[in-house]
């Protein structure tokens, strides 16, 4: 099954985007082909963004292959945590923080699933402060791109199989 339209278009945004930082690199539609750690890691951090500006919504995301949906619920979440710090969590609210909790697991960071799990026990209890989800965190929430063996365990999933995650385009 052939990637919609809207995706497309989101695929073309982030290959133009990736490569006016990259401009001595080749760079392919494809972002889940990117060898590069640097460059793939970028386009992840711009996925979402890109798919946003094409109003692709939540329930169109649940119909994409398993490697979009992974790392849009991981990189959506990631990017509120780098422009917002830990107001984040009230922005993704309870949906957006199990669909990263779920891509935590299925990635193989138990620990940083089992810390937002925690994370979604304070915000479900009704609490928007931002100090109890720091604690509630234990510390097991640093930013992903400061995370550099979690960024190569997500990397490498993402990269594992290709064809099965991500599709055809």
């Amino acid at each position: 099954m052939a990637l919609p339209s809207p995706v497309i278009a989101a695929l073309h945004d982030l290959n133009a985007m990736l490569r006016q930082f990259w401009p001595d690199r080749t760079i392919p539609l494809e972002f889940w082909l990117i060898e590069d750690d640097v460059i793939f890691f970028d386009a992840l951090q711009y996925l979402p963004c890109c798919l946003g500006s094409r109003m692709y919504e939540t329930a169109d995301i649940a119909m994409l292959p398993e490697g979009f949906r992974v790392a849009l619920a991981i990189f959506d979440l990631e990017d509120g945590f780098s422009g917002e710090g830990w107001h984040a969590i009230n922005n993704a609210g309870e949906d957006g923080l199990r669909n990263a909790i779920a891509a935590y697991r299925t990635v193989g960071l138990p620990v940083r699933a089992a810390a937002l799990e925690r994370v979604l026990l304070v915000y479900l209890a009704g609490t928007d402060d931002t100090d109890d989800y720091r604690n509630a965190a234990r510390g097991e929430l640093a930013e992903l791109v400061d995370d550099h063996a979690a960024t190569a365990i997500v990397q490498a999933w993402l990269q594992q199989e290709p064809e099965r995650l991500f599709g055809p385009i």
